[in-house]
């Protein structure tokens, strides 16, 4: 070893600075957790949403704790509300074709109505005319009644059971 001084020396001086390191790194380093394979244990759940769409904010940041039913973000809804609003126009258009339908309903109604009525008109028409007629006969076979006047009433017979079967053809 006296051959070379220096070499002796540099040993020294780096076992030195080798005991410096390890020492300089003990007392700052023993303060942080370090590890090369290391697993935590904690809860991890898998968030997906339950609609498609842009996400214009985020309120939470990473490894935040949240709660359940807490707000993650916001989804862009213009899209949404567009199909809100047609929904809505088809419900208005729909609320409409149902008052329009019950409106002809009603219509149809009084129409029913209006031909039962005619019918019933043209019933007790018809049923004067037969009386006449049966009354205009009897007269004619007794000579108290004109031919023209028994005629008259069967031509009066014939027209009220055209304007009857006319009456039920439209009811």
């Amino acid at each position: 070893m006296r051959r070379h001084p220096y070499i002796a020396a540099i040993i020294a001086i780096l076992i030195l600075l080798v005991i410096a390191a390890v020492v300089i790194w003990w007392l700052n380093a023993r303060h942080y957790e370090w590890t090369d394979d290391a697993f935590i244990d904690a809860r991890t759940v898998t968030v997906g949403a339950e609609i498609a769409g842009r996400i214009t904010d985020v309120t939470v940041t990473d490894n935040q704790p949240v709660e359940a039913g807490a707000v993650l973000l916001r989804i862009d809804d213009s899209d949404y509300q567009a199909s809100l609003k047609q929904a809505e126009a088809g419900v208005a258009a729909a609320r409409a074709d149902i008052a329009n339908v019950e409106a002809q309903t009603q219509a149809q109604n009084a129409k029913v109505d209006a031909a039962g009525k005619q019918v019933a008109q043209a019933q007790a028409a018809l049923e004067f005319a037969k009386s006449e007629d049966q009354r205009n006969r009897e007269l004619l076979a007794k000579g108290t009644a004109t031919q023209q006047q028994a005629q008259q009433a069967a031509s009066t017979l014939r027209q009220d059971q055209a304007a009857l079967d006319a009456a039920n053809a439209n009811a």
